[in-house]
């Protein structure tokens, strides 16, 4: 097959009907022999009419395909070029499905020789890839693609993929191969045959890079000293700037030698430095520097896992690519969770099923293996039903292999600086002891470290786990089971299986409805009916993965009960039981506390530490000795950055009247001007229903609107927004976090209401201790995505006068320049508008 001719495919198309809608251009590209030997593309005219949303995606207008040829007079022209062709296409089922179609109307039968999404294919051998989308996709590979969402541009890029993936599957050594050929045998694509091709070219061939446990290659983990670089603070800082092209800046210069003194002296630092500064480079600067000069361990830690990535393998490669190094001790370290378990693997690759997205995360992991040099789960993102049946091969095996986990440590205890995160901090303090530690984002951490000795239990979760042990009779735990023992006792086991799931049901009800004892009574009656079906077990042939399975389910039930029992629990609600979740709270939050007594520097940063200014919000979960506080300021930092208040706004608690005016500023905003602008709620439930009033009006008819769902990723959203030059998109304030609007001069956000509850008198302790540098570090972060440069400009609209009424208003607005400042009417925001 790899010899073969492609036609690689793209369609640009009114719609997404296959039936109503029509094919706007056609992009074909030609590969045989591993290159491109020919291409083809024309425009049709079958339509009048583009919706603005397809025009502002493909830039095609109703001008530019008018004098174009019909479909029907090509028809037969473009089914010659390709009846002979592998047929290419990335989402292969939907230009297929519209071409032929297309093909139909006209009186022609296709079906091509073969297929090949190289979606599909995209997955598995690059499984470490944030998004699957053309354009975001093969920027990350180095593809270049001239014109996003223009056919033949893209059928372009999609034949350079499909010869990167072509190199990519050469690099897989053929044992691999053969594992992957016999579980892709079932895909609904032609992936098995083009295996099959790949291993008759393929040769036996010994690798020095990949070690083989049990029946998988992996990839060896070196582990190596680096030896000392000489580096200078000025010269790093330097050569940083020059490479990003960035100015120079004295906060920023002043804010590495803070944290270097504190780590060259042994001091406690307590730092707040504006969003934007760059937090991120100027810590790693002085931990370099630090460590280098001394051989001593710093150790990092960030708020979340997304940062600690981006730590890690943006702001680390940047930096040291500015300085010519290829290499430097620097590791990543997480909890042990968070890595693959190879038995679970191995557990997977066994179980013999054509679930599609069984076989996909099984042909995912193989190559994923070969490539990847920490064994990081979040490196391959699984999700959903990916997730839980790892989670359930996990529960087979009563032992575990911790290869990557050991490996990744061991790396952790010979580098020079090690990047956590707040979650998996008190792991990092328990294997590796540090003198050394610089904590960013502070004002997160004590409840991340709350959050990581918790463990929550989901409905979803339980019932899925137990469906795989077996009630649907195919391919489940007890099925093999019984192929193996008199099946005699089959129908009692399911009816077991069948009453604990419907414990369940009845559980989650109960926690819901907080009838706690009620709660308990269920978990004990399903705990006793596990036992009893444990103690069957025993005696039995090929029992053990069964039980390994049961036990797991077991002591998921009994940590359970035992949090309600002891009250040590919290019930998040929702109107639906089985959304409910149950968090169980551990007794040990004092750990921390008594490990950080031994860490002789310590510096905490964030972009909000003092509280009308002061640190006394800070409690001292981090040591009992004082902390030197530094405040690092810029009062020009927003100076390009306008702010409006509405005046003439109903209450936020009068949810329709709020949500009308809201929809009448954004409809002001595009009467007036051809832009696009990003509206942030504080909830999904308040985006829903604005989103659903939206669409019932016919304002919004002729601007794509885009909104953000718990299944969208903000970096697939940001790509859609990133495209378009006019649009709306209604996201949560965690949208902001970590992503990059670009593609306009001047940036528009609305912030509907500011990120924090209104207390009241008996949680005042909390809200400026906790709620109230949350809300003012996001409120921050959101300026962020304004002002990311020294020539960027931004508005934002904020619908909560709070900002203006209340004591704490400086905490937010301190940055501000009081000209840049509007609280008026919406006519006066018309007159706003016009600076743009």
């Amino acid at each position: 097959m790899l010899n073969q001719r492609y036609a690689v495919i793209d369609l640009e198309t009114s719609g997404n009907n296959f039936n109503t809608d029509k094919i706007l251009e056609i992009g074909v590209v030609f590969v045989e022999n591993g290159q491109i030997v020919d291409e083809y593309s024309t425009f049709f005219c079958d339509t009048d009419y583009i919706t603005p949303f397809i025009s502002e995606l493909t830039n095609i207008t109703v001008d530019m395909i008018k004098n174009a040829p019909t479909f029907k007079s090509k028809a037969h022209e473009i089914y010659e070029l390709i009846k002979d062709c592998t047929f290419v296409a990335h989402n292969v089922s939907f230009d297929l499905t519209f071409l032929q179609n297309a093909f139909k109307a006209y009186g022609i039968d296709y079906t091509p020789l073969q297929k090949l999404d190289t979606v599909t294919l995209s997955k598995i051998m690059y499984p470490m890839e944030r998004t699957y989308q053309l354009a975001p996709l093969t920027e990350s590979l180095g593809i270049e693609l001239k014109s996003a969402h223009r056919a033949l541009d893209d059928a372009k890029a999609t034949a350079h993929l499909l010869l990167s993936i072509f190199k990519e599957l050469r690099g897989i050594n053929r044992h691999t191969q053969i594992i992957m050929f016999k579980i892709a045998k079932s895909l609904d694509s032609d992936v098995a045959s083009l295996l099959f091709s790949s291993i008759s070219n393929t040769k036996d061939k010994e690798t020095h890079d990949l070690i083989r446990i049990d029946d998988i290659y992996v990839r060896k983990i070196d582990v190596h000293k680096e030896s000392t670089y000489n580096f200078k603070i000025e010269t790093l800082y330097e050569k940083f700037l020059k490479y990003k092209n960035f100015n120079h800046r004295d906060e920023q210069l002043e804010l590495i030698y803070i944290i270097y003194d504190a780590l060259k002296n042994n001091k406690k630092a307590a730092i707040e430095a504006y969003t934007g500064l760059g937090k991120s480079e100027a810590m790693l600067i002085a931990s370099i520097v630090y460590s280098d000069e001394t051989g001593n361990q710093v150790l990092i830690s960030t708020s979340k896992r997304l940062l600690q990535n981006q730590l890690f393998f943006n702001s680390v490669y940047d930096l040291l690519k500015s300085s010519n190094i290829e290499h430097y001790n620097i590791s990543m370290l997480k909890g042990k969770n968070n890595y693959v378990d190879l038995e679970a693997v191995n557990t997977l690759m066994k179980l013999e099923n054509d679930n599609h997205e069984i076989m996909m995360l099984k042909l995912k992991l193989l190559v994923w293996l070969q490539q990847t040099m920490s064994g990081d789960l979040s490196e391959i993102d699984l999700k959903g039903p990916e997730r839980m049946y790892y989670m359930s091969a996990l529960n087979q095996n009563s032992q575990s292999n911790d290869y990557f986990y050991k490996e990744s440590l061991n790396r952790a205890k010979h580098s020079n600086i090690i990047i956590t995160n707040h979650y998996y901090l008190f792991n990092c303090l328990e294997e590796i002891p540090t003198n050394h530690i610089v904590v960013d984002e502070a004002h997160q951490l004590k409840g991340a470290l709350e959050t990581s000795l918790e463990e929550t239990f989901k409905y979803p979760d339980l019932k899925f786990l137990m469906s795989q042990i077996g009630l649907d009779k195919k391919d489940q735990l007890l099925t093999d089971y019984l192929k193996h023992n008199n099946s005699q006792n089959g129908h009692y086991f399911e009816a077991i299986i069948s009453e604990i799931s419907e414990h369940i049901d009845v559980i989650f009800q109960s926690l819901n409805k907080n009838e706690f004892k009620r709660a308990i009574k269920y978990l004990n009656f399903s705990i006793e009916k596990l036992n009893i079906f444990i103690n069957m077990l025993f005696g039995t042939n090929e029992f053990q993965n069964l039980f390994n399975y049961l036990h797991n389910y077991k002591i998921r039930l009994s940590k359970m009960l035992n949090a309600l029992n002891k009250d040590q629990f919290e019930v998040k609600k929702a109107k639906n039981y089985t959304k409910t979740i149950l968090t169980v709270q551990k007794d040990s939050k004092e750990a921390l506390y008594n490990k950080a007594q031994q860490i002789l520097s310590q510096v905490l940063i964030s972009g909000t530490l003092e509280v009308k200014g002061e640190f006394k919000h800070l409690e001292k979960w981090f040591g009992e000795s004082p902390f030197d506080q530094y405040i690092i300021r810029s009062e020009s930092l927003f100076k390009d950055v306008e702010l409006f208040i509405p005046n003439d706004i109903s209450d936020f608690k009068k949810t329709d009247d709020f949500m009308l005016d809201l929809i009448d500023y954004m409809t002001i905003l595009l009467e007036s001007k051809h832009q696009k602008a990003v509206i942030l709620f504080t909830s999904y439930e308040q985006l829903n229903e604005t989103y659903e009033m939206m669409m019932d009006t016919d304002l919004f008819n002729t601007i794509p609107v885009l909104k953000q769902t718990p299944k969208i990723t903000p970096d697939k959203l940001l790509i859609q927004y990133n495209q378009l030059s006019r649009c709306l998109l209604l996201a949560t304030s965690s949208f902001t976090e970590g992503v990059n609007i670009e593609n306009t001069d001047e940036k528009i956000i609305f912030l509907t209401k500011l990120p924090f509850p209104v207390p009241n008198k008996d949680n005042f302790k909390q809200f400026y201790s906790k709620e109230l540098p949350e809300a003012v570090f996001i409120f921050r972060q959101i300026l962020g995505r304004l002002k990311r440069s020294d020539t960027d400009k931004g508005k934002l609209i904020l619908f909560d006068e709070r900002l203006l009424t209340k004591n704490y208003s400086n905490a937010f607005l301190k940055y501000f320049e009081k000209d840049n400042i509007t609280h008026q009417d919406r006519y006066t925001f018309i007159d706003w508008l016009s600076d743009l």
